[in-house]
């Protein structure tokens, strides 16, 4: 069973630069101490072992939960940090009383990838043991070596470039539970806006979209398509945007306006495709 100490962890984030340079790390810190002195933090196998770490409020047990068997595979130099991001991530969860939402997921991951940077590079002084005593280890820099923790190095590149979203809707379970037409909608503009989704996601945008059989939401649909500049890249957003009678039916809600008939025709030519059903002649 992992032994590293929930109160070190907590405070290996809490005299970060992460923290002291955000807005939401107060009150991250704050909620853990809280789930600590309630003794809601704890070591819990989970039953998917996928599962990293979790929290969910009232639950017999514990609140937040880390899972051991991640945290005693690693190199025991890693440890400590990697309990430490794990309830970060679960403490934004806690903390910010966004629920059930996907910019719940975004923000916790944000928060998480932000602290690795900072471990990953200047690394964080370690207050829990300053000065260090024979009963305790700790004290001096954590730093956590190149090449560990490679699913946060890869979030971090998606983060640069503004494309967290897209990664986190490449996972099933996001992209069934949260992308929903009217969200699309609402966050199209966001994240360097519609030009800077990759085509896997504009495809499952346009398949969300095109179910709904709504000319609202079939516009939107021209939009993304009028955003691709590449042969691969329309391939790639048609290869995830469901069938093409859908998009059809969708679009012919816009047959009546005249702009939107234009652009569709102009995408039609640009890339041999009918997007509006032919009806056969007799």
């Amino acid at each position: 069973m992992s032994t590293v100490d929930f109160t070190e962890a907590i405070m290996l984030y809490q005299y970060s630069n992460t923290v002291k340079m955000g807005r939401s790390g107060p009150t991250i810190v704050a909620r853990l101490w809280d789930l600590l002195k309630q003794n809601e933090i704890g070591y819990r196998k989970p039953k998917r072992s996928t599962v990293r770490g979790s929290f969910l409020a009232n639950r017999a047990s514990f609140d937040l939960r880390v899972n051991p068997t991640y945290i005693d595979g690693l190199p025991d130099g890693q440890r400590l940090a990697a309990v430490s991001l794990l309830m970060v991530h679960e403490g934004v969860h806690a903390s910010l009383g966004i629920q059930d939402d996907i910019m719940d997921e975004l923000q916790a991951r944000k928060q998480s990838i932000l602290y690795y940077k900072e471990l990953a590079g200047p690394g964080v002084f370690n207050e829990f043991n300053d000065p260090p005593t024979p009963a305790r280890r700790g004290g001096g820099i954590v730093k956590i070596p190149p090449g560990s923790f490679p699913v946060l190095r890869e979030q971090s590149e998606y983060l640069n470039r503004e494309q967290l979203i897209d990664y986190l809707f490449d996972i099933k379970s996001y992209r069934n539970k949260f992308l929903k037409p009217k969200w699309i909608i609402d966050h199209l503009s966001l994240w360097g806006g519609i030009n800077n989704r990759q085509p896997e996601t504009k495809g499952r945008y346009i398949k969300r979209l095109a179910a709904t059989y709504d000319a609202y939401y079939a516009g939107a649909i021209v939009d993304i398509m009028l955003s691709v500049r590449t042969r691969a890249d329309w391939d790639t957003m048609m290869s995830k945007a469901g069938s093409l009678n859908t998009i059809q039916l969708a679009l012919e809600s816009l047959t009546g306006n005249r702009a939107r008939g234009q652009q569709i025709y102009e995408l039609e030519r640009k890339w041999g495709v009918a997007l509006i059903e032919q009806i056969p002649m007799r």
